[in-house]
Order: structure tokens, then C-alpha cells, then sequence
């Protein structure tokens, strides 16, 4: 049931959808599996409908995610079912969506770090509450074993901050530019 696609799934992004949710995990020999209930409702499962556009009703998806030690570093695939009437089918996406739906768990990734970052340090601008901030997300993620520094974010922090990434959340507005 593991399906290795040739889209890239970014590595941090694994313990990010496994802490916020919820996911039921299996660990299993050297590895784990995490399946994930979407409800269609959500805003990740509205994403999902709107790119397969089934003309069936869909009870729930599963996002299965397995993860292995290959040697020093870990190795990830992922999968997503559909459920219907008690019966599953794989989801297949192309490719261009495969990578729209990374990149849209991306942005909520960003925006959650920025988010949290502003809320920890209480729109305060000092160097050091906005550091600790940021080492609480990277522990709490497992950022830097990912290759995340906190010089790296903070500057990413600072790109959303200038950019106006508030603003253009309310106005609907694509906030991948702010990331890059």
C-alpha cells in the first residue's frame, strides 16, 4: 500500500502533519506508519475535492504517511485514500497536483510558524522573545533535524513580517511570494 511518488515531500513537513493532526500511529521494525482521517469538510479535505472533483460523495480521506532509517537519515513516502460507502480507493493526483497540495501544506506550515511566533512574542520585537519563540517551534517540530536554523527563520519570520503577510491573508491573496 506504500506508493513512492517522484514529488518531494519536504521532510519537515512529516512531524508537522503528525503533531497537528492527530494522526493514529504504528510503529514497525525501523519505521512508522501514520494514517491521518481527512474529513471532506476541512479545509485540507475541501483542497483535496476540489482538485479530484469526484461526482460521488466521499465519506473521509486518508493521508498515510511511513517514514524508515536509512542509515544516519529517515526516508518518507506518503499515500491518499478515499472512502466511500466502507470502501477505499487510492487517490491519484498528477503530478502538478501532488505539488500544489505540498506546497499548500507548506504554506500552512509557514504561516503556522509565523503565527506562533507573533503570538509567543506578543508583537513585541525583541531579539530575544522572538528567538526563544522560534527554538520552541524548532523543538517542538524537530526542525533542526531537518536542516532549520534559527537564523534561517527569523529571516523567513522577517520576509512575512515586511511583506505584509497579514494583509494579504484577508484579502485573499497568494502568499507563496512571501516565503521565497
Amino acid at each position: 500500500m506504500i506508493r513512492i511518488c517522484p514529488i518531494g515531500v519536504p521532510g519537515y513537513l512529516i512531524p508537522f502533519i503528525k503533531k497537528e493532526m492527530n494522526g493514529v500511529t504504528v510503529m514497525k521494525d525501523e519505521g512508522d506508519f501514520t494514517e491521518i482521517e481527512v474529513d471532506p469538510k476541512s479545509i485540507l479535505g475541501m483542497f483535496l475535492t476540489r482538485k479530484i472533483r469526484p461526482d460521488y460523495k466521499v465519506k473521509f480521506y486518508a493521508l498515510t504517511l511511513y517514514s524508515t532509517k536509512v542509515g544516519y537519515k529517515r526516508a518518507f513516502s506518503s499515500e491518499l485514500l478515499e472512502f466511500q460507502n466502507s470502501a477505499q480507493f487510492r487517490v491519484d493526483l498528477s503530478f502538478e497536483e501532488l505539488d500544489s497540495f505540498y506546497k499548500f501544506l507548506d504554506c500552512n506550515f509557514r504561516s503556522s510558524f509565523y503565527f506562533f511566533v507573533k503570538g509567543y512574542s506578543l508583537g513585541s520585537n525583541s531579539h530575544q522573545k522572538i528567538k526563544e519563540a522560534i527554538e520552541k517551534f524548532c523543538d517542538h517540530y524537530e526542525l533542526l533535524e531537518y536542516g532549520y536554523s534559527e537564523k534561517q527563520l527569523r529571516n523567513m519570520f522577517n520576509r512575512f513580517q515586511k511583506k505584509g503577510g497579514i494583509y494579504k491573508l484577508h484579502k485573499h491573496e497568494r502568499l507563496s511570494g512571501l516565503f521565497m
